[in-house]
């Protein structure tokens, strides 16, 4: 612990946060979303109890997958901790987290979505690489802000272990469902519902215990009606797949 750190300044959705902090990692990570302002919107902290506690609860199987880079040390539990108590309380705010990576080309963001090591990092890298104007919003749990008008997809330190992030608020265009295609199976694209969506959708969102909270992301959830796409989206990991999915998804002339 570095006791010269008390606390610290961020933005993320735009809502200033103040995050009191124990350990000099959880700055270093949040290092290019440090911000001046007078009055925060949200306060958080992580006791060094809560901080033990959830390092404890980590399976011991879990602490020693072979070739998996992830560190259970206490400083850098408390980024988990902290994010967690970010994420209950910007559902106040009209923005929830999701699951997801996010990437943006011309002014539009868009998500893939699904479960991890269905491959979402692996297809929007290689929608950087074929589409060179393209930018990492967030690679793994991007905060969705709610608008009278749109959705914006925002960019968060929590990026995953490739740290792939932006600290940008984009317009999200549109969120693939993403599935593995069957071997020897074609790619496939199908625009869907909100309705269809949804339970896909849900299970990639996270979810507060405060009956409340729940029902607030949900309705979070309903106001993208309207205002992003939803693709079921079965692909291969190529740049086929990659162009399937943009040249569908991507604005028409005819667009309002």
């Amino acid at each position: 612990m570095n006791n010269d750190i008390e606390y610290f300044k961020i933005k993320l959705a735009g809502l200033n946060i103040e995050v009191e902090c124990n350990f000099r990692y959880i700055l270093n990570l949040c290092h290019k979303y440090l911000a001046q302002f007078a009055t925060p919107d949200i306060v958080v902290r992580a006791s060094i109890e809560e901080i033990i506690a959830a390092r404890d609860e980590i399976p011991e199987a879990q602490k020693s997958i072979p070739g998996v880079a992830v560190c259970y040390a206490d400083d850098h539990t408390e980024p988990l901790i902290l994010y967690e108590k970010i994420a209950k309380k910007v559902i106040d705010y009209n923005t929830f987290l999701m699951h997801g990576a996010v990437i943006a080309t011309q002014g539009c963001a868009y998500m893939l979505t699904a479960a991890s090591g269905v491959g979402k990092t692996t297809r929007a890298l290689l929608w950087q690489e074929e589409y060179p104007n393209t930018f990492f919003v967030n690679g793994d749990k991007p905060l969705i802000k709610i608008t009278d008008t749109e959705a914006l997809a925002c960019g968060t330190p929590w990026s995953g272990r490739e740290g792939l992030n932006t600290n940008t608020m984009v317009p999200l265009r549109a969120i693939f469902l993403l599935e593995r295609a069957n071997e020897g199976m074609p790619d496939s694209i199908e625009e869907v519902s909100l309705g269809k969506a949804f339970p896909f959708l849900l299970q990639q969102t996270y979810r507060p215990a405060d009956p409340d909270a729940m029902r607030k992301t949900i309705q979070l959830l309903k106001a993208m009606d309207g205002k992003v796409k939803f693709f079921k989206f079965r692909s291969h990991p190529t740049a086929e797949s990659v162009r399937l999915a943009y040249e569908t998804a991507k604005p028409k002339n005819d667009d309002a």
